[in-house]
């Protein structure tokens, strides 16, 4: 489910630019710091939007640093941290060790076998510390797993699972902003495994794999997600947030889009090349 709460750098400003990858960094070192490099392994840029999206709603400052990193351990790059970095940090642990660990139950998947091993340790300690959130990611992927198992044909049953997933992460701590926030991580959670599935569909096709929408005749995957999009834009406006708006916003109205319409253009494209490839063979033969 990684790599679709993205930005999109084309449509960044330069300072909003060096606050993404500061935020970025700053998740980095938290993982290095509390977990090390096996942390560090499991970065991706999902985080930076909870990291923003939680720093702006709690208006908390970024404090500024430099440190050098295995990637870069002739440079000092900038790195943004506060207390959310370090929850976002957390989480990232938490999402990687436990959907490896689902790879290798449901696939015996090798490389979710040895990220799931690798990161137990880290888990344990991360689930003393945040049994809730956890809990909702066991629960969750447990669900997912029976919903796929028995090829459930309806979409919602798979979406809402992981809207609740992922609306949990989005709660950092119990208080009056916890309904907004629920409600957004739901909507953006279905959009990200419908999308995810939308991507997935032709290669699910074809190895004859559970996807939600295979039941859905002459699927119109940019139809669906639009509608679901609608709700979730909905639910972020709503949540009023003042600070690192235009980085925000940058994700959910553009680069959330990024993998999608990336996974639309190379079908179209091997689309395209089969329509050649056709209309060669059909003048070769008369």
């Amino acid at each position: 489910m990684f790599g679709y709460v993205i930005a999109n750098p084309e449509r960044l400003s330069e300072t909003d630019q060096q606050m993404y990858q500061g935020v970025y960094c700053g998740i980095c070192h938290s993982l290095g710091v509390h977990h090390g490099l096996r942390g560090r392994i499991t970065l991706n840029y999902d985080m930076v939007f909870l990291a923003l999206l939680l720093s702006s709603i709690y208006q908390l400052p970024f404090e500024r640093d430099q440190h050098t990193c295995p990637l870069h351990p002739m440079k000092k790059q900038n790195v943004y941290i506060n207390e959310i970095t370090r929850y976002a940090a957390d989480m990232n642990i938490a999402l990687a060790m436990k959907s490896a660990q689902d790879n290798w139950n449901d696939d015996k998947n090798v490389g979710g076998w040895c990220t799931w091993r690798l990161l137990k340790k880290e888990y344990r300690g991360i689930y003393s510390k945040y049994p809730r959130q956890c809990d909702t990611i066991e629960n969750c992927l447990a669900a997912l797993s029976a919903i796929e198992r028995r090829g459930d044909p309806n979409p919602d049953m798979a979406a809402a699972s992981f809207g609740r997933l992922l609306s949990e992460l989005f709660i950092w701590q119990e208080d009056k902003l916890s309904g907004r926030l629920r409600a957004f991580g739901d909507a953006l959670g279905r959009v990200i495994y419908m999308m995810d599935a939308a991507v997935d569909l032709r290669a699910d096709l074809q190895r004859q794999r559970y996807n939600p929408l295979s039941f859905l005749p002459d699927t119109d995957r940019r139809g669906i997600l639009d509608a679901m999009m609608h709700r979730c834009a909905a639910s972020y406006s709503e949540l009023q947030l003042d600070f690192f708006s235009s980085i925000l916003d940058n994700i959910i109205y553009s680069g959330i889009w990024t993998k999608f319409e990336m996974s639309m253009g190379r079908e179209e494209k091997r689309r395209g090349r089969r329509s050649v490839q056709g209309s060669e063979h059909f003048s070769g033969s008369q």
